[in-house]
């Protein structure tokens, strides 16, 4: 899955029209204000830097006066191409691959994200609200960086932080993302073969279960004991089905 996104960087930011020399954020979905994009539009219009910062905004956006007239604000300053729309499968790899940062500024969201899995496949540093499972993988990976869930001026200065960053520091984001997929990966691919011989094992206990008493019963000395007690049937051994 990696192979998808090592497409150059500089080809995909020319097919989007955006400007050399920025640090993309990419802000990646449904654009409304439980994902948290009316945070990230405050923060990049509070920010001195614009100059270096440009939003790439890509997802249907909700119908909210404020995040449609601050983005079209943001477009005219030259520092938002906004794709307001379900982009495709093509789309969605050309905008991973031309960011340099994937924003999660979640709202009180407490589960997993799929944005999260295709930015670390992708190699790609995040910055997430300081809550739930989200921050918790961030945190203990080295994924990205945290701020205070909900507080603009906290976003604001990790964008600009990540902006300053110096070059030789950007790898170690990559390299902890990277990292993070390929050992989800191996941890899917162990899950599925447990799974796999789980489902063999139920199937042949269902099979062979009746043919396994059938023969204990013509064969009983096998066991060392009889299969019946005071003329009462009984099986020695636990089914399977109850393993």
């Amino acid at each position: 899955m990696r192979d998808a996104f090592s497409q150059a960087h500089d080809e995909n930011r020319k097919a989007l029209e955006i400007p050399e020399g920025r640090t993309v954020f990419l802000n990646y979905g449904i654009g409304n204000r439980r994902k948290g994009l009316h945070l990230v539009i405050r923060a990049m219009l509070a920010s001195s830097d614009n100059s270096r910062m440009l939003l790439l905004c890509a997802g249907q956006t909700k119908n909210d006066s404020e995040i449609t007239n601050a983005l079209e604000q943001l477009k005219r300053r030259g520092t938002a191409p906004v794709l307001n729309r379900f982009v495709s499968d093509t789309e969605e790899k050309l905008c991973f691959c031309a960011s340099d940062v994937v924003l999660l500024p979640y709202v009180k969201h407490f589960g997993s994200s799929g944005v999260v899995s295709v930015s670390t496949v992708a190699g790609k540093m995040v910055i997430v609200s300081d809550e739930g499972l989200i921050a918790r993988r961030v945190r203990e990976h080295k994924l990205g960086w945290l701020f205070a869930s909900g507080n603009v001026r906290a976003l604001k200065e990790r964008m600009e932080q990540t902006t300053s960053l110096p070059l030789q520091d950007r790898p170690r984001f990559q390299e902890s993302a990277l990292e993070y997929s390929r050992t989800c990966s191996r941890n899917a691919h162990a899950k599925s073969r447990i799974h796999s011989h789980l489902a063999v094992f139920a199937v042949c206990s269902l099979l062979f279960e009746p043919l396994f008493f059938a023969l204990l019963s013509l064969f009983p000395d096998v066991l060392g004991f009889p299969l019946r007690s005071n003329n009462q049937q009984f099986y020695p051994v636990k089914s399977l089905r109850a393993i």
